[in-house]
């Protein structure tokens, strides 16, 4: 199958489980019908003509059509029927009864295949649809995907949050979000981004970092130098244990290593600290101490693989997550912010510093790219679904890379008047960025 050239988008619609697109080639107007988690597609390519004639009204436009069918979908007034060959649309538009059939698309061309994919947010998989192999150019088509565009609107929902600085927001199982910030506070939102607990002078000074255990526990670092443990009671959150003094500097990421319960802390100390929940006397109880050196600012467990990975200014280093002995040290990678160290995949790394990407190789424990970016790097996110990595910094713009060579997809003006701290994933399609500006952006995707 050749890739056939991609048609323009002029209307989307979300339904339940279905994504409706809106499609204008040359003449014609395409609907299609995804279902998510199926591979099955269904189409009806009309003139424009006969699609305004569902209209019942010669003087309307496309796009109030569209937009009408929009309401529709969101008053639950159109039924849809799925049989073999064809999805059934019915419903009423000015005061006269429609129906809509979209057939059963077997022959499938290649952007359809791309919203598919974008729909069900992964990569497609010659074994997922054995049926196809032999219409389709696999290696061309995942070529077409990323070129694809990530974020296509460009202007974003913003919301103040805090009253200074958002240092990290993360996500709990169920959903709901939690940010911290410069503030001193702690909030709880839901998914949309709905306020439902917000926690005062949580901490005595900055909180830097956020790590929840499951949906009742989480817990929290600071410039105080103090970790705090919070659990859910009588659904809010309260303040259950509490670490004075843990080190002897700001703590710049605190996390959980869910597999012996452990919490393992770093600072400007220079020093990473592993504390033990002591059941008998209800406090965490520092059991062993790391000297990592200069300039150390994040760490992430991989637990698959047995490693505590710490990075910062001097470099990078790899110790076992069970006896804490140091397996490598790694020179030539930087980490120059607490959100600057993530994982691609099984086997590699990406970390920034200043003007640089750095890409590692797990078990070759070496550097395999250094990036050079425009912008002073404070945060990398990757969106491992998308095949790319965000990066942001002391700029008003984000940059988009790929994974796959490490080239520049987008860059993005951020909409916002400062530092951005960090992205996250929400609902599967919507993008949250965070900043020094007290805001977090919400794009689509």
């Amino acid at each position: 199958m050749s890739i056939t050239p991609l048609n323009e988008i002029i209307f989307e619609i979300r339904y339940n489980e279905w994504k409706f697109i809106f499609l204008q080639s040359e003449n014609s107007i395409i609907i299609n019908a995804q279902k998510s988690k199926v591979y099955k597609i269904y189409e009806k390519i009309l003139t424009l003509n006969d699609f305004l004639k569902y209209s019942s009204n010669s003087d309307i436009s496309k796009y109030s059509l569209l937009e009408q069918l929009n309401s529709l979908f969101i008053e639950n007034k159109i039924k849809l029927k799925e049989d073999k060959d064809d999805l059934i649309l019915s419903f009423e538009n000015n005061h006269i009864n429609q129906k809509l059939i979209l057939n059963n698309k077997e022959n499938i061309d290649s952007f359809i295949l791309l919203e598919y994919i974008k729909l069900n947010s992964k990569k497609l998989n010659e074994k997922e649809i054995p049926s196809l192999n032999n219409k389709i150019n696999f290696q061309k088509l995942n070529s077409e995907i990323k070129k694809k565009k990530i974020i296509t609107n460009f202007n974003p929902t913003k919301i103040k949050a805090h009253n200074s600085f958002i240092s990290l927001i993360s996500i709990f199982p169920c959903g709901n979000l939690i940010s911290v910030s410069c503030d001193d506070s702690i909030k709880i939102w839901t998914n949309n981004l709905k306020l439902i607990q917000s926690i005062i002078k949580a901490h005595l000074n900055w909180i830097y970092y956020v790590d929840i255990k499951d949906n009742n526990t989480f817990v929290t670092s600071s410039v105080d130098r103090n970790i705090k443990i919070w659990k859910k009671k009588e659904n809010e959150f309260q303040l259950f244990s509490c670490i004075n003094n843990a080190h002897n500097s700001y703590i710049t990421k605190t996390i959980f290593n869910n597999m012996n319960d452990n919490i393992i802390s770093c600072s400007g100390d220079e020093k990473i600290k592993i504390w033990e929940f002591k059941d008998n006397f209800n406090i965490y109880q520092n059991i062993t101490t790391l000297n990592f050196g200069y300039g150390l600012y994040s760490i992430l467990i991989l637990n698959d693989l047995n490693l505590l990975i710490a990075s910062g200014k001097i470099g990078t280093k790899f110790y076992n997550i069970y006896n804490f002995e140091l397996i490598c040290y790694i020179k030539e990678s930087k980490c120059g912010n607490w959100n600057c160290l993530s994982r691609i995949d099984n086997n590699r790394l990406i970390m920034g510093e200043s003007f640089y990407i750095y890409v590692v190789l797990i078990n070759e424990k070496k550097v395999s790219q250094k990036i050079e970016i425009n912008i002073k790097c404070s945060t990398v996110y990757v969106l491992n679904n998308y095949n790319v990595f965000l990066c942001g910094g002391n700029s008003q713009d984000f940059l988009i890379y790929s994974t796959d060579d490490y080239k520049c997809i987008q860059t993005i003006n951020g909409k916002h008047t400062s530092f951005i701290n960090g992205f996250l994933l929400i609902n599967n399609n919507q993008l949250l960025s965070y900043s020094d500006d007290f805001t977090i952006n919400i794009w689509e995707i």
